[in-house]
């Protein structure tokens, strides 16, 4: 029987609510890095190299939770929706 090792996986978690306009993403108990910024009317989020779109005028607020580890959260100027960042674990934030 031949066995392969898996990638190392992160399960960071990017939901948006239409309803309210509310963006979250929550981290993982790793060092995470997270990197938001709007271009032509796309919100981007970038999360350890996955990258989620979503139409800036409709998102109202951002939150974000690093989790644990040392993260590296940046929003960009262009992003104007108003954003909470939590930090749990250690973290390099940009806002």
């Amino acid at each position: 029987m031949h066995l392969e090792t898996l990638e190392s996986r992160r399960l960071l978690s990017v939901s948006f609510n239409s309803s309210t306009g509310l963006l979250t993403v929550l981290g993982t108990s790793r060092d995470d890095t997270v990197n938001m910024s709007v271009t032509n009317g796309v919100l981007r989020v970038v999360e350890n190299g996955q990258t989620r779109s979503f139409t800036a005028t409709r998102v109202k607020r951002i939150h974000v939770d690093g989790k644990l580890g040392a993260d590296n959260i940046t929003l960009a100027d262009s992003v104007k929706a108003p954003a909470t960042l939590v930090r749990t674990g250690r973290c390099a934030c940009d806002a």
